[in-house]
């Protein structure tokens, strides 16, 4: 009997909800993974946001495509409710242009999510898992004359372990949706000089045909509580220069239970 999508995302939260019970045991942690980084450009990083921390993220795209281009700037907000619970809102916007038709700006899919950082040891990895949900924007359907098949869930696990100067984190997405499931893996890595970061990420999704983007970078964090990123992404169909710029706000005192 073939699972249908609706297994397929009950098995996934399932998985995610013993990894979050049997983390919770452990207390004491003798060798915490380095933060080395906020934010990558596309991948999760493994890392939550600490108790009333609240991180803001803007990510202004130029995506070139075979028949058309676009930007886009994306704000992403995320929250710690605890030193290991986060949640975050994605609000994109994109301004999307073609040989045929004139300029527009346009409001894409709204994005909530939560995020658990089940363990924050660097041995044997740090783990978290966490889920997103978007809801399609009914206004830029209407404008595009397309149709989303209804709210998207997509649950992940996320892990990451020290090498040195270099960290390494691997994501693992399932994107659900009524009528199809897919899957997409992401592998990224840090390496730190100084107030300087140096990044490489490469993503792949399974559709029809394997997609596969690779995402060289460099990030200075020279400023307090800020980063500041430059990427160039390059696949089969687009290419696309990527900026980011991060910064974290102090809503409390911080707290020192792990």
């Amino acid at each position: 009997m073939k699972p249908t999508q609706k297994d397929i995302r009950n098995c996934f939260l399932c998985v995610i909800l013993f990894l979050t019970k049997t983390g919770t045991g452990n207390a004491q942690i003798t060798d915490v993974l380095p933060q080395l980084l906020q934010e990558f450009f596309i991948s999760e990083t493994v890392f939550a946001q600490e108790k009333k921390e609240l991180q803001a993220t803007v990510r202004p795209a130029y995506w070139k495509h075979k028949q058309f281009s676009s930007v886009q700037m994306p704000l992403l907000l995320e929250y710690g409710f605890t030193n290991r619970l986060q949640v975050e809102v994605t609000v994109p916007f994109q301004l999307h242009s073609s040989g045929e038709e004139q300029q527009k700006y346009e409001r894409t899919n709204f994005e909530a999510g939560v995020l658990y950082n089940i363990l924050k040891s660097n041995k044997p990895f740090a783990l978290s898992a966490g889920l997103e949900i978007d809801w399609p924007n009914a206004k830029s359907q209407k404008d595009n004359g397309e149709v989303e098949d209804g709210i998207g869930w997509e649950p992940f696990l996320t892990l990451a372990r020290q090498f040195g100067r270099t960290q390494v984190h691997a994501n693992l997405v399932a994107e659900i949706r009524d009528k199809e499931t897919e899957f997409a893996y992401a592998f990224a890595t840090a390496t730190s000089f100084g107030k300087w970061l140096a990044t490489v990420e490469i993503n792949a999704t399974f559709q029809n045909n394997k997609t596969t983007s690779v995402i060289p970078g460099v990030i200075w964090k020279g400023m307090d509580d800020a980063e500041f990123g430059l990427g160039i992404s390059k696949s089969k169909n687009e290419w696309g220069i990527l900026l980011m710029a991060t910064y974290e706000f102090s809503l409390g005192k911080k707290s020192s239970v792990k």
